[in-house]
């Protein structure tokens, strides 16, 4: 018994020293990854940061919640529920106060906030070294995955962030639960069109409490009250917003046909989850994407197997799936969601068999690479960097100058890719 104490404290003393040094190239890792954010400048993937930055400064100046379509160019105007009226108000009021520069760092808050806690995440509650291989992997892939989403601000940066922080408190006990009511709150408010997954976190962890006391037969007491209260009241605040009960007719309406024109909801088959592709040591999303998808369904089937699985991580899964089926851009949730089956399921993954295969020089060198990557796809990834710390390629900048000198006023039929800058400048 002696002998296996001092085993266990010998794994344990050296999982402490291994994990100071993971953290120490973590830490440089992300480093690098703000600096390469603070430097990349507000650009055009899509227009929606000024769609967002409009609807802000209409909502500052009316204090206003009815939206009487003022850009829309149908008659009667189409307008539209401010369902995420906190973040626009935000990102505009941090526009006024440090103009570009602001948005930027508040873009690499978020990125590394959620990585941060991701690796938290998946190392909560592990206590020896064999595990590090795996969880590096994982880490790796959700590092890659995010970064080109990261690159956008929109309100998907909440989003992702609060899902991270959702399952990390549902999944630490019921000691910090009682925060969840109050990060649902804030969420639905930065951007009420995501309250079914909001829903879907919370009701997934209430089925499992039910089910876990019925199979066990266990008595209702105060400390399950105490779990269950605050993860109800967290379903219930995703309706204190302005919209209220609307976000339903909201998000029933918003979805309707947009996968035939918007490129975020095209459907998701098989053979796009099957396809891999690398250019230039930098993987595809949709290559780390299909990663995670694997990994996840072989932790799922590993579960099953071994009988193990815990229900809410079958509803987390379960539900990605279905998100899935509406549209590519789900593929950030449904990996966010996943990460309670990958980190439950964690797999042996070691280099000592190879390190006795090959000679220490070449062992070493190898190793070097694998931790030279991530750097070397952060160089790549951000080597076209243009004029900073706003750049106006591929915006219709000049137009909206020309316009503006001629102080007409008028209605102008537009394309919605660069809707949101013309209304942001032409406003």
């Amino acid at each position: 018994m002696l002998s296996g104490l001092k085993h266990a404290s010998i794994n344990l003393c050296n999982f402490s020293d291994s994990l100071g040094k993971y953290y120490l190239y973590i830490g440089a890792l992300l480093l690098t990854a703000t600096y390469y954010l603070i430097i990349w400048p507000i650009s055009a993937g899509d227009t929606d940061l000024w769609f967002h930055l409009d609807y802000g400064r209409y909502l500052s100046e009316t204090k206003s919640f009815n939206n009487p379509g003022y850009f829309s160019f149908i008659d009667p105007p189409l307008s539209g529920g401010f369902n995420c009226w906190l973040f626009q108000v935000s990102v505009y009021q941090l526009y006024l106060l440090s103009d570009y520069y602001g948005l930027i760092v508040l873009r690499a808050i978020f990125y590394i906030a959620n990585l941060a806690l991701i690796l938290f995440f998946l190392l909560k509650g592990k206590r020896d070294q064999i595990c590090l291989p795996y969880i590096s992997i994982i880490f790796l892939l959700y590092f890659f995955f995010l970064m080109p989403r990261y690159q956008l601000i929109r309100p998907h940066l909440v989003d992702y962030l609060f899902i991270t922080a959702s399952i990390f408190i549902l999944e630490s006990g019921h000691k910090n639960v009682k925060y969840l009511p109050l990060i649902s709150l804030l969420w639905s408010n930065l951007h009420g069109i995501v309250f079914p997954v909001i829903i879907l976190i919370s009701l997934s962890y209430i089925v499992e409490f039910f089910i876990d006391r019925i199979k066990n037969k266990t008595r209702f007491n105060r400390d399950g009250l105490s779990f269950i209260i605050p993860v109800v009241l967290s379903m219930a605040a995703v309706f204190i917003t302005p919209l209220g009960l609307k976000l339903f007719h909201f998000a029933a309406t918003a979805k309707s046909d947009q996968y035939l024109y918007t490129q975020e909801f095209i459907k998701l088959n098989l053979k796009d989850v099957l396809s891999f592709s690398l250019t230039r040591l930098q993987p595809a999303a949709s290559t780390i994407f299909n990663l995670i998808f694997i990994s996840a369904a072989v932790s799922l089937i590993a579960g099953v197997l071994r009988r193990n699985i815990r229900i809410s991580h079958i509803l987390l899964f379960s539900g990605g799936i279905l998100l899935l089926t509406n549209g590519s851009r789900f593929m950030y949730e449904f990996a966010l969601l996943s990460l309670p089956l990958l980190k439950a399921n964690t797999f042996a993954i070691t280099l000592s068999g190879l390190r006795k295969k090959i000679t220490t020089p070449l062992y070493a060198l190898l190793i070097i690479i694998l931790m030279a990557l991530p750097f070397m796809y952060l160089k790549n990834f951000f080597s076209n960097i243009s004029k900073y710390p706003f750049s106006t390629k591929n915006l219709p900048h000049g137009i909206t100058v020309f316009l503006n000198s001629l102080d007409t006023g008028g209605t102008v039929l537009n394309h919605p890719n660069n809707g949101g800058y013309l209304r942001w400048m032409l406003y």
